[in-house]
């Protein structure tokens, strides 16, 4: 319930309302005098003003304009000053596409189908070296319409604290000859259809096999810290840890955990993802693979998505880096001492 104060150019009443808009329909505003002079003004001022521009500020422009009606008590001028909308918005009427942008239409659909990696300056130029005469913002707006956006890349998952502290990268000449010689980590997003979430990952750089792995629809440290402790758990503790430089991986807790289990800590450069490589190929596969292949209408459906394929994905699926073996023959094999790579004739 809003208490809406009326002001007529001087104060008048208090009108009780369900909401600010239906102040419009309330029989009250009918008894005022209808007053026809350039002075005149109609002011809704409300008693909790955050309230009314909150649920302003939540409609967009056609929600807005979809309230007005001739039927009200008030003018149409009026309810358009309530609002925050001009007059020509309430009495625009929004023009058939043209039939350039039926064809283009067409063909940005059918590109988006075969490479969904494009975003809209890159469609532009496929559209161009097809014969289409267009610009970039056309087809931006084309594709906001469509509802159409690059897979690739998605919202920023590195943010750094700058109050925390960050270590040296470690990893630029040691070699990496045994599993559990060096892990790394990092964090991407999944589209789901109410909005997206975040997997985090832990891998072993010599086996590529995935040691753990969370999903959190938050960005905080402890989806990291519950794949950290269940990696460590399981496999024991490595003598390298890379990350980059996210938050999450150098909070205190994260790296405190590390400190405590006797790992070297490393981290990417700013602005130096090959730093991360092998896990960033991972991520690449997972996608490419199989979520970008599914739909996932929901959080647990995605979950069971993600655990079958990292099963095949460490269990079944040969690398041509492990010269066609599956990570888990790799890492096992190793961890018994046996060097099981094969060197290229």
């Amino acid at each position: 319930m809003v208490f809406v104060f009326l002001e007529w150019p001087v104060p008048v009443s208090i009108v009780q309302a369900t909401s600010p808009l239906s102040l419009f329909n309330t029989s009250f505003l009918s008894d005022l005098p209808r007053q026809r002079n350039p002075s005149f003004s109609f002011r809704l001022i409300s008693l909790s003003q955050s309230v009314f521009d909150y649920s302003l500020s939540t409609m967009s422009s056609e929600a807005r304009r979809d309230c007005i009606t001739a039927e009200a008590k008030v003018t149409i001028t009026e309810q358009c000053d309530a609002l925050g909308i001009p007059r020509s918005t309430h009495y625009y009427e929004p023009k058939e596409a043209s039939e350039l942008n039926q064809t283009l239409t067409i063909a940005i659909k059918a590109l988006h189908e075969d490479h969904p990696e494009l975003g809209s300056p890159k469609m532009t130029q496929e559209l161009i070296k097809s014969g289409h005469v267009v610009n970039h913002k056309r087809i931006e707006k084309l594709m906001h319409d469509l509802g159409l956006f690059s897979l690739l890349p998605g919202p920023k998952t590195t943010k750094r604290n700058p109050r925390d502290e960050v270590f040296p990268y470690a990893l630029g000449e040691n070699s990496v000859s045994r599993p559990n010689d060096v892990w790394s980590t990092d964090i991407t997003y999944l589209k789901l259809p109410q909005g997206h979430v975040f997997l985090v990952a832990i891998i072993d750089w010599f086996s590529r096999k995935v040691l753990a792995w969370r999903i959190s629809n938050t960005m905080d440290v402890h989806f990291c810290l519950e794949a950290l402790d269940e990696a460590i758990r399981i496999y024991g503790a490595p003598i390298v840890f890379n990350s980059d430089q996210g938050s999450q991986f150098t909070s205190r807790a994260f790296t405190d955990k590390l400190i405590e289990n006797n790992i070297l800590i490393s981290m990417d450069g700013k602005r130096r993802a090959i730093d991360n490589v092998v896990i960033e190929r991972f991520w690449w596969t997972i996608k490419y693979e199989n979520l970008f292949l599914r739909d996932f209408p929901s959080l647990p459906d995605l979950r069971i998505g993600v655990s079958e394929f990292i099963k095949y994905y460490n269990s079944r699926r040969l690398h041509q880096s492990l010269d066609y073996q599956s990570p888990n023959d790799v890492f096992n094999v190793n961890r018994k001492g046996y060097y099981i790579r094969r060197k290229a004739a």
